[in-house]
């Protein structure tokens, strides 16, 4: 098979690019903040999941590979830190639904245990076509929350920097559109 240039334009199109995304949380998560909160994620991920294998003993030592369960890993996304620590702080009060900050109460056994599961959010990661405008395809992470708000490093030697962090969120599962 020959190479060809125009081949390969042709199935590339324009391409997708990494930086055109948007990530989303649902509705009152970061309250009134939330288009903010979108524009302060300076890098995400799409969504990762793997297959596991099981390995079944057969005749003569030979293995027979199966598939396993679906399972998805956490997500990961790098923050730029605002003056007023918005995001920051919503993300701080949202994990205070799960742990009160004092560790003297956890609140999420008693609304788990009444039904409802409110603590758990929803977030969107959308790629964009290469004019920003139209979606190519949607990752929704179903019942959210939020495992680790990492350090914000300060050092006299960055005085040309803005402060960031990253966010690990565990989910049980995705949806693609």
């Amino acid at each position: 098979m020959s190479f060809s240039v125009n081949d390969l334009r042709t199935a590339m199109g324009m391409g997708v690019r990494p930086n055109l995304f948007r990530v989303t949380f649902a509705a009152g998560f970061i309250a009134a903040q939330g288009s903010q909160a979108s524009v302060l994620v300076k890098s995400a991920a799409l969504p990762g999941e793997s297959i596991g294998m099981i390995e079944v003993p057969h005749v003569g030592g030979r293995r027979l590979k199966v598939a396993g369960d679906r399972t998805f890993t956490d997500w990961t996304m790098t923050v730029l830190n605002d003056k007023d620590y918005t995001v920051r702080t919503a993300l701080e009060t949202y994990q205070n639904k799960f742990v009160d900050i004092d560790y003297s109460k956890s609140t999420l056994g008693k609304r788990l245990a009444n039904g409802a599961q409110a603590a758990l959010t929803v977030v969107t990661i959308q790629q964009l076509d290469a004019d920003g405008e139209r979606t190519l395809r949607t990752y929704t992470l179903n019942n959210c929350f939020v495992t680790e708000i990492s350090t914000i490093d300060l050092s006299y030697d960055s005085s040309d920097a803005i402060e960031e962090y990253t966010v690990n969120w565990t989910y049980d599962y995705f949806t693609v559109k």
